[in-house]
């Protein structure tokens, strides 16, 4: 792919998934802030353009990453139900009495353990009733405009724009409590069902980024690009 200064952040990761992993490396959000120019983002961390493209550009060359901007809505949902929406629960299943665990055992002693709780339960419950909704109503939607696109497209922006609301709701709760937790710093005496549940938040948001990124960047513009025919 050409990759230039004022490529968005998210195209080059459509084009490039595997830049994922340099984009977490150097910090730049490519999820909720992928609408910013590639020489925008590298501004705002501090880093050399001419480092980044190179770092990009030598990437290109190697990955035999799928790319997800080729594929089928089918596709992208099987990849979203069967593999981030598994993950997601599964992750909940744990994370749940890992954070009962941390506030029982530690709530006396660190002031912030409450409201920690608060924050999850409300970030847990968004999620679940997100992929709900998804499973049961948005997806097959989608997979019925792919199967025939001039079938009736009524409801259609209202789905997706409460899609894109749920996902800014969920990344405003992921940087809340990296805000609560210091980014996850452990406290000096911790112990491993801190480290326990601090990993599997963190395992949560990395696995949520590449989620919301599909759905907000790859999924959604293909279905517009169906309504607009």
């Amino acid at each position: 792919m050409d990759i230039l200064p004022q490529t968005p952040v998210a195209k080059v990761v459509v084009d490039l998934p595997a830049s994922m992993l340099l984009f977490d490396h150097w910090n730049i959000d490519y999820c909720f802030a992928g609408h910013l120019t590639l020489a925008d983002a590298v501004e705002s961390m501090g880093l050399e353009m001419r480092e980044v493209l190179s770092e990009l550009r030598r990437l290109d060359k190697q990955s035999a990453t799928p790319n997800w901007g080729q594929r089928s809505i089918k596709d992208l949902v099987a990849q979203l139900m069967e593999v981030h929406h598994v993950f997601n629960v599964d992750s909940l299943a744990g994370l749940r009495p890992a954070v009962t665990g941390v506030l029982l055992t530690f709530g006396p002693h660190y002031d912030f353990l409450p409201y920690l709780s608060e924050a999850t339960e409300g970030l847990f419950a968004n999620m679940e009733r997100h992929m709900e909704m998804e499973n049961e109503v948005i997806f097959p939607r989608f997979l019925a405009l792919e199967e025939n696109p001039v079938d009736s497209t009524d409801g259609f922006l209202e789905i997706m724009l409460e899609m894109e609301g749920d996902h800014a709701e969920i990344g405003d709760s992921f940087r809340f409590i990296r805000e609560i937790t210091a980014n996850y710093q452990l406290p000096e005496e911790s112990g491993n069902i801190f480290r326990a549940l601090y990993s599997g938040l963190m395992e949560l948001e990395k696995d949520m980024k590449v989620h919301i990124h599909l759905e907000n960047n790859v999924l959604l513009p293909k279905v517009r690009q169906l309504l607009s025919r």
